[in-house]
């Protein structure tokens, strides 16, 4: 064939595959019940106008925005930051003396030789002490305190904090998980949602140790204690039996924060834990702040705002629970991170999940709870495509779970929230508390 035949041949393919780009419908075209997609200038030209989020500039906005700049006023920067800083945590009607109690106690544990904790619930977000141990490693070098806190005496999710070994005659029950699960024959969970129970009059031997990679002072603790008992049933012989429903690494006094992941749980159990086991486990270890981190879980089964409605208002009697168990806590509703997935061979959020993080907002707030929203500290929609591409990678390749790395810059971030409120906190303290209420109000 000659060369200027073979060079034609070449040239008619490309202006076909030119004209189909350009005119080729970007959802492509369906045909006897299948669906065809080829490249077209339209998908072209839309990937190109998305949003391209730089991660390092965004983290360097989210820490600047905790920061008061020498030109601001002082109240006019605690007011700007509470009403308008989308990093910030959320408050319930407004109300900027929220954590003022927490903060008291937390300032005063030192002096009272008073331990408080920090009980941090999520999802598998949370697995190896994630986030929880930032927050943790924060508030003890702010109020005091060692140790890694609450965890199992059994269990089948590992820790990177603490690591723990076992010998004698022992069940572990947990009310989550999947079908190889063993549950209770009775709903004493306790505040870790699972428990632990030793029988016969044999010998039962525990060791803990923390890891080399745990935080500073997570790794030294000075006592190590037992949530046990057998809640509701009054003073009587139990037959060398007992039921541990944590194991505590502590210091003697100050903050400790708890991490409890719960694998696969979309933060709808608590209100089938025992009122008395759960509110005695509390107001024994002095739990001060509950934070419930859920929402992605239930994401998959999310079509319809109805489904949304249905989902909040299980989070709105949880959240109702909590305060009647433990009316002593403040409670933390954190909302889900962006999640992607692949359509039309990009990466983006899942539909449906902002809405689900704007209804989760809401029916925190209106249930008397605060919120902290990580969708958009992250840089809203799809934004976990570039938290994975970044590198190193703050996100894995499910588009669903942080890395270490990316742990790290959300329990940073959390916890600068936190600490800016207790910094307004402090400086309310020096100031008339009219004049405060006069200009937060105005």
């Amino acid at each position: 064939m000659k060369a200027w035949k073979v060079l034609s041949f070449i040239v008619g393919v490309l202006v076909l595959f030119c004209i189909g780009w350009a005119v080729f419908p970007a959802e492509g075209v369906e045909i006897g019940g299948v669906r065809l997609k080829f490249a077209s200038l339209r998908g072209s030209m839309a990937a190109a106008a998305e949003k391209k989020i730089d991660v390092d500039s965004l983290l360097r906005a989210v820490d600047g925005s905790f920061v008061m700049d020498e030109v601001d006023d002082t109240l006019s920067f605690y007011k700007k930051f509470l009403t308008e800083n989308p990093d910030r945590i959320h408050l319930p009607g407004g109300d900027y003396r929220f954590f003022d109690d927490v903060f008291a106690a937390f300032e005063n544990a030192a002096s009272d030789s008073a331990l408080y904790r920090v009980k941090h619930y999520g999802d598998s977000q949370l697995e190896m002490d994630r986030i929880s141990s930032v927050l943790r490693q924060g508030l003890q070098e702010r109020f005091g305190g060692t140790g890694t806190g609450m965890f199992p005496a059994l269990s089948n999710v590992p820790s990177s904090s603490v690591s723990a070994s076992y010998s004698g005659a022992m069940t572990h029950y947990t009310m989550y998980g999947d079908s190889t699960t063993v549950r209770a024959p009775h709903t004493r969970y306790g505040p870790m949602c699972q428990l632990t129970t030793l029988y016969g009059a044999g010998n039962v031997s525990m060791r803990v140790s923390t890891s080399s990679s745990v935080k500073p002072l997570a790794g030294s603790f000075s006592r190590v204690s037992l949530l046990a008992g057998r809640f509701g049933e009054g003073l009587r012989v139990i037959g060398g039996s007992c039921e541990i429903y944590g194991v505590y690494a502590d210091g003697p006094s100050g903050v400790a924060v708890d991490n409890i992941p719960l694998r696969g749980c979309s933060g709808t159990i608590f209100t089938r834990i025992d009122t008395v086991a759960m509110g005695r486990g509390l107001a024994l270890d002095g739990t001060r702040i509950i934070i419930l981190q859920f929402g992605g879980n239930y994401m998959p089964v999310t079509k319809s705002q109805k489904n949304i409605d249905q989902y909040t208002e299980k989070i709105a009697e949880q959240i109702r629970y909590f305060k009647r168990v433990a009316p002593q806590a403040k409670i933390i509703f954190i909302g889900p991170s962006d999640m992607g997935r692949s359509v039309g061979g990009r990466i983006r959020t899942w539909p449906l999940l902002p809405e689900m993080v704007e209804s989760l907002r809401k029916t925190a707030l209106d249930n008397g709870a605060a919120f902290w929203d990580i969708f958009h500290m992250m840089g809203g929609e799809d934004s976990m495509a570039r938290w994975v591409a970044h590198r190193p990678p703050y996100a894995g390749s499910d588009y669903i779970h942080f890395t270490t790395l990316g742990s790290e810059k959300v329990g940073e971030a959390f916890t600068r929230a936190l600490l800016v409120c207790y910094d307004f906190y402090n400086l309310r303290k020096t100031l008339p508390p009219a004049k405060v209420e006069s200009y937060m109000r105005k």
